[in-house]
């Protein structure tokens, strides 16, 4: 688990370096911008509708350590041209700011979603570095090795997948089920197609035929 959790690391560090240059593009070129634009900025309630947007968004990145929470500002109804000029200025900024970090969001949102709906008690959540965290309900932290054999399995597996893999390769699954919870089986084909979405995968699973009899699904092989 140690070199996938250094490939997230990595990873996060990256996008946060180039989130970090274009908000500094952003400051650097803002006056310059503000005073070259020439169209008639979008009406308030198109601008509202933007930033609360980019709000949840923010909330959502800050969930996997991306980003940090943002002030509730409330916008007037009757903004006039110039506040609606630099309101929208500042929107189209904070959008490229976000936008380096939403490869890598996604992926970790998916491996969020994959251990808190199947790990037993558990929680997984990231640090502003990319580190994994493990919490228990009882809100006691809890170390990657005292996982079960088949949950640091499971992780591993939706790691390599997500944070390993090359975008565009094919990756060969043999029997994975093998290995896998009973309660895990079910989803897991919807997972694998979900993270082979994410990352321009092709995977192909070998299964026995006993869990295909036992669990029918729309395999596509």
């Amino acid at each position: 688990m140690g070199r996938y959790v250094g490939e997230i690391q990595s990873q996060v560090e990256d996008a946060r370096r180039r989130s970090l240059n274009e908000s500094q593009l952003a400051d650097e070129r803002f006056a310059s911008n503000l005073l070259k634009a020439q169209k008639k900025p979008p009406p308030t309630a198109e601008l509202a509708s933007k930033y609360d947007e980019l709000s949840r968004l923010s909330e959502d990145l800050s969930k996997n350590g991306l980003a940090g929470k943002v002030d509730s500002v409330v916008i007037p109804e009757k903004a006039n041209e110039t506040q609606r000029l630099v309101l929208d200025l500042f929107l189209r900024d904070w959008q490229k700011k976000l936008d380096p970090l939403l490869p890598i969001h996604r992926k970790l949102s998916a491996l969020r979603n994959v251990v808190n709906n199947k790990f037993l008690d558990k929680s997984i959540s990231f640090d502003v570095k990319g580190g994994i965290v493990f919490t228990a309900s009882d809100g006691s932290a809890i170390r990657a090795e005292q996982l079960s054999s088949g949950e640091q399995h499971l992780l591993a597996l939706f790691t390599l997948l997500l944070f390993a893999a090359d975008e565009g390769s094919t990756v060969l699954i043999d029997e994975p089920e093998l290995s896998l919870h009973a309660a895990w089986k079910h989803a897991f084909i919807d997972d694998i197609e979900e993270v082979a979405r994410i990352g321009r995968l092709t995977i192909v699973l070998a299964v026995s035929y006993t869990h295909l009899r036992a669990h029918e699904t729309s395999l596509h092989l």
